[in-house]
């Protein structure tokens, strides 16, 4: 895996709607195509992406060099968006930066015969470099000069800052537990899936030298934001705004312990107790301490304004914020 970039960039995330392509001219004989169709909550995007190549079906098509697989044109078409249960579109994320990295990493590729599985394996090797890049399906030859090869991406849920940077994180679970995953891609501020800002999960002394986070204080934080996605709806993330989840002290929670905090603008803050990661008995159901948080922020919306809801308890607690002293 490539070392992380350090740079941030400005360019903002895109959700992708219904058939959102781009189009290889039909001058052109090369090409490689993504095609991406949607699931709902706790989906992994599955995206198709291919080198599709003018084909040419006669007999001359050897001879005309036409079963060469070019690797330095591609084309990524996103296909239908599903709705969940309830009716609502779900609409993916990604990075437009990244079809910028796929283009560089197929281009330094050399061209391939259709028919030689060599090419096919280096293709296969440079997307697994990827940390954004979840699964490879199993690739397919085009006859007579495309391949192509399905592919998942990787769903961000949390962000991690490093110095005035912060890198996107996804939930990887290839190696039968969780551990975090730091996708290509430095951001100058937390970025945001649609109206959803990814909470910031830890903040990182040292540049990582691995895509990989196995930290336990920030695997509990992950957890946390990962549950999230199932239980917020887009408006409520609108009210929750910009959030850190600080969980260095999850696993200490007790009565008097509050554990995981939330830390919301303006002041506010949600005492959490133990995180999903955690299997302790006695803890209160993830989604009975979310529905406590959506509850909170009705009230917000309401025009009550707390500084604290400690949603450890049955009944959550709610402290108002006290108005400020007159003269």
């Amino acid at each position: 895996m490539e070392a992380l970039p350090t740079s941030p960039s400005r360019v903002a995330a895109r959700p992708v709607g219904i058939l959102a392509s781009r189009f290889v001219p039909r001058t052109r004989r090369t090409g490689l195509v993504a095609s991406q169709a949607l699931r709902p909550l706790l989906f992994l995007g599955l995206i198709a992406l291919a080198v599709i190549l003018g084909g040419r079906l006669d007999k001359g098509a050897e001879i005309s060099g036409f079963t060469r697989v070019e690797t330095n044109r591609f084309l990524l078409e996103y296909g239908e968006v599903l709705q969940t249960e309830q009716g609502a579109v779900v609409t993916e994320w990604l990075d437009p930066r990244w079809e910028e990295m796929l283009s560089m990493r197929m281009a330094a590729i050399d061209d391939f015969e259709a028919d030689d599985p060599a090419g096919v394996a280096a293709v296969m090797a440079g997307l697994r470099e990827l940390s954004f890049l979840e699964e490879l399906g199993e690739p397919r030859i085009l006859w007579p000069d495309g391949l192509e090869v399905p592919l998942r991406l990787r769903r961000p849920v949390a962000c991690i800052a490093w110095q005035d940077t912060y890198f996107c994180v996804a939930v990887d679970w290839s190696t039968g537990r969780p551990r975090g995953v730091i996708l290509e891609g430095p951001w100058p501020s937390p970025p945001s899936v649609g109206a959803r800002y990814l909470p910031v999960i830890d903040r990182l002394e040292d540049v990582p030298d691995s895509v990989w986070l196995e930290d336990q204080v920030q695997l509990d934080a992950l957890a946390i934001a990962d549950s999230m996605w199932q239980f917020l709806s887009d408006e409520d993330y609108e009210v929750l705004g910009r959030i850190v989840i600080d969980a260095r002290r999850a696993r200490l929670t007790s009565p008097k312990e509050p554990g995981a905090r939330i830390e919301l603008e303006n002041h506010r803050v949600v005492l959490f107790g133990r995180s999903p990661a955690q299997d302790a008995p006695g803890e209160l159901p993830i989604s009975h301490k979310w529905d406590s948080i959506r509850s909170g922020l009705d009230e917000l919306r309401a025009g009550k304004d707390w500084e604290s809801l400690d949603v450890r308890w049955e009944r959550p607690v709610m402290a108002l914020r006290k108005a400020p002293e007159e003269g």
